[in-house]
């Protein structure tokens, strides 16, 4: 049943297509409406006016609902059905999935149908595993903890050759630094305040990335002044700089009392 909706032409009529250019700093939402999808692809949208709608087409009323791309998780694990499901419910048509078998995420399952598409993401903790996981099919490539600065540069150099874009999860490499080597995005507000941290707690870290220096850097985070200038300073030169911000469990601001997230 299933395929046999997805092959069908069908028509949406009388939403709001939302405008998200320009990162959703524009307002030129499209009232009325008209989406003709074909084969699970959107073919044509525009004005009622001036979009026809093909013969022998399903189609389905939308008034007073809003039309968006689909959104994407640039840091998920699909493990099955239900949660390609979920995702789907919840309006994610794409994913950047980890396949760790065994790990803390578990294998990614990549047979769930209906499913988002899924961007297979290589984690790279040294410039041999770069090779490795891009030849594997790597979209996507994590450049973790052991990375120094100048292997975290070449990493980049080197990833950008290969048309493949950068998500820094560091440790030994200041984040400050992976900035200007041209890292595309920052993953875990947990992970990127490690530029708040001192060189021997950054370094620690590093080493145990998931052991107990995490913790006490966790505890460091929880007891920080959110109005300290470090904390300015560090959150200008994010929001100043071209790097992505993947903020995951941002809820952690809720341990700063009376303070709103600090990014």
């Amino acid at each position: 049943m299933i395929a046999n909706l997805l092959a069908a032409t069908l028509v949406l009529t009388g939403g709001t297509i939302v405008d998200l250019s320009h990162s959703g700093s524009r307002t030129a939402d499209l009232r009325d409406s008209v989406v003709v999808i074909r084969d699970a692809r959107i073919v044509a949208a525009g004005p009622r006016k001036t979009t026809k709608i093909p013969a022998g087409a399903r189609v389905i009323p939308i008034d007073g609902a809003y039309v968006l791309p689909g959104l994407n998780d640039v840091f998920a694990g699909l493990n099955s059905q239900s949660q390609a499901n979920a995702y789907l419910y919840m309006g994610v048509t794409s994913i950047v999935g980890s396949d760790e078998p065994g790990g803390r995420r578990g294998a990614l399952f990549t047979k769930a149908q209906p499913s988002p598409k899924i961007h297979l993401l290589g984690h790279v903790g040294s410039l041999e595993e770069l090779e490795k996981v891009a030849g594997q099919g790597a979209k996507i490539l994590l450049l973790l903890y052991p990375l120094t600065p100048e292997q975290t540069r070449l990493a980049v150099k080197r990833a950008r050759a290969l048309g493949l874009p950068t998500i820094g999860e560091l440790g030994q490499t200041r984040y400050s630094d992976a900035i200007d080597a041209g890292v595309d995005a920052f993953v875990h507000m947990s992970r990127y305040s490690l530029e708040l941290a001192s060189p021997e707690m950054r370094m620690a870290v590093a080493k145990a990335p998931f052991g107990p220096p995490r913790t006490a850097f966790y505890q460091y985070l929880v007891e920080l002044d959110p109005d300290a200038p470090a904390v300015a300073k560090w959150a200008k030169r994010l929001a100043s700089s071209r790097v992505a911000l993947v903020p995951t469990m941002s809820i952690y601001y809720l341990a700063l009392p009376d303070h709103e997230n600090m990014w």
